[in-house]
């Protein structure tokens, strides 16, 4: 019991020895003009410790032990701010005034990237998330058709390329889809915008650059849209180097097409691009009454100031004569009084020679 006695003393004066070793620090926050900064974060971010600033701006951190921190402010309305802070046991007050600089109406950093694409096979989607995300990360099903498909196809119009995406398939023989088994009308967008105005005949491919199916409602992002999915045409954009090419090409049932495609600066700067899309086809098919010729021009102005700001202006006017398909008849002649089913040739038309279907696009697109 007496042992114990004397161990009392001992162990109770080491306690307020150890208790003695820790710190304090604290201090007044300002702000630039010279008024407190109230209630903002103070943190010592290597003991993960801190406390808030008061009315006054002033703060205050005890039991800190001896070592090399740092001291981090930041709240609403501030820029966030770093000081290095050495405390040592000795001293048992620091004291730590701050200033601190307004970040009002200060956004935040954006990143614009852009990638190319050389193959069949992509892995990136920016109309389906508004940003550049991996198609492995989406929660949606996203179907793409590159520019080398296109090319290497020799697709003249939407309708030939939309084959190659699966769910996807021509409702009727006008232009319109069915996805996913929905049919629709206000799928249709370009550069991620809705078309308006009902047209008859696909959109030519000769000013786009790439189409993008987005399967499945897309409402959060694009509006009212159909629960089947979107389709996403993307235009060429003009390019700040000379690129000149031209096409023609000839076949069956009377096929005649060529497409011009002309890209470059206008100005020394390269301040100013343009790219001008042209195409023109004249065909047939095995179908009767079924002649067609389409003729687009599509223009693009691009004003580029400085690396951080471009302007696209894209014009398009095409211009498309030919007659409505209305299928063909299941019946063909009777004999003996009855008719006789799917007896008809594939190449015979229920059009009229004067069911004419002409129709002038024109659409006028601006961008930021």
């Amino acid at each position: 019991m007496i042992k114990l006695l004397c161990y009392l003393p001992i162990t109770f004066l080491f306690g307020i020895t150890c208790m003695a070793q820790n710190a304090t620090i604290k201090g007044k926050i300002t702000n630039s003009t010279g008024k407190s900064a109230e209630f903002l974060n103070v943190q010592i971010k290597e003991l993960n410790i801190g406390t808030l600033s008061d009315e006054t701006g002033e703060y205050t951190i005890e039991n800190i032990k001896a070592g090399t921190y740092h001291l981090i402010i930041s709240g609403i309305g501030i820029q966030k701010k770093s000081i290095p802070v050495i405390v040592n046991t000795a001293d048992k007050l620091y004291t730590v005034d701050l200033t601190v600089e307004e970040a009002i109406g200060k956004l935040d950093e954006i990143v614009v990237s852009g990638y190319r694409e050389r193959t069949y096979r992509n892995e990136m989607s920016v109309a389906a998330a508004k940003s550049p995300i991996p198609l492995k990360d989406l929660p949606q099903s996203v179907s793409y058709v590159t520019k080398e498909l296109v090319i290497d196809r020799q697709a003249f119009r939407v309708n030939d390329i939309l084959k190659n995406i699966s769910g996807v398939s021509l409702n009727n023989f006008e232009n319109r889809f069915t996805l996913r088994g929905v049919a629709g009308n206000s799928y249709q967008f370009i550069n991620g915008l809705r078309v308006s105005g009902r047209s008859f005949n696909a959109l030519i491919l000769n000013n786009l650059e790439r189409i993008e199916v987005m399967k499945g409602p897309a409402s959060a992002l694009y509006g009212n849209t159909e629960p089947g999915g979107s389709i996403n045409n993307v235009t060429k954009k003009a390019l700040p180097v000379n690129r000149n090419s031209a096409n023609i090409s000839v076949g069956s049932f009377q096929t005649v097409r060529s497409y011009v495609d002309l890209t470059g600066p206008l100005n020394k700067d390269k301040t100013v691009l343009y790219r001008l899309n042209a195409a023109y086809q004249n065909t047939a098919t095995f179908r009767d009454l079924q002649e067609r010729e389409d003729i687009s021009v599509a223009p693009t102005l691009a004003f580029v100031p400085n690396d951080k700001t471009r302007i696209d202006v894209d014009f398009v006017y095409s211009i498309i004569n030919g007659r409505t398909e209305r299928g063909q008849p299941l019946y063909g002649p009777s004999t003996e009084g009855a008719s006789r089913l799917f007896t008809t040739p594939i190449s015979q038309s229920m059009s009229r020679a004067s069911d004419y279907l002409k129709e002038n696009t024109f659409y006028l697109f601006a961008g930021i």
